[in-house]
């Protein structure tokens, strides 16, 4: 056998191993999906997976802000909380030009606070907000 020969058997047998290895995590991935119910999983062996819709939707409450952490964006937040896009510029007085795609560690580091800090006052700035959206719904 001549030595080209050998190199396009090895490089089929890399391309074949390549393949299966590729489906085989993504039949894991796509098993795991089932499993948190992202797909519905049907009984009819010849129906097609469906995306499942969402089973619940979030709804903050003051008590969720304790989710709220340095790594965030604002705009992060203002999403998770239903706020309204300018609240958080107001509420602290915020003037960067990359609000609100601005990381609250980021701010706090402009405003010479610890990023705790400012985590604290975001979470009660979040949960007034929350709050009196409570007592006047829409």
């Amino acid at each position: 056998m001549s030595e080209q020969f050998l190199q396009r058997v090895f490089f089929i047998l890399a391309i074949i191993g390549l393949t299966l290895f590729a489906s085989h995590m993504i039949i894991i991935s796509y098993r795991d999906l089932q499993e948190i119910g992202v797909f519905e999983v049907s009984s009819s062996p010849r129906a097609m997976p469906r995306l499942s819709p969402r089973r619940q939707r979030f709804t903050p409450t003051p008590s969720d802000v304790d989710l709220i952490q340095g790594w965030m964006t604002i705009a992060y937040i203002n999403r998770m909380y239903g706020l309204p896009a300018d609240y958080l510029k107001t509420q602290l007085n915020l003037t960067n030009p990359k609000y609100p795609n601005i990381v609250i560690e980021d701010i706090a580091k402009q405003k010479k606070m610890t990023t705790n800090a400012l985590v604290e006052q975001l979470k009660q700035r979040v949960a007034q907000h929350l709050e009196a959206r409570v007592k006047t719904p829409l």
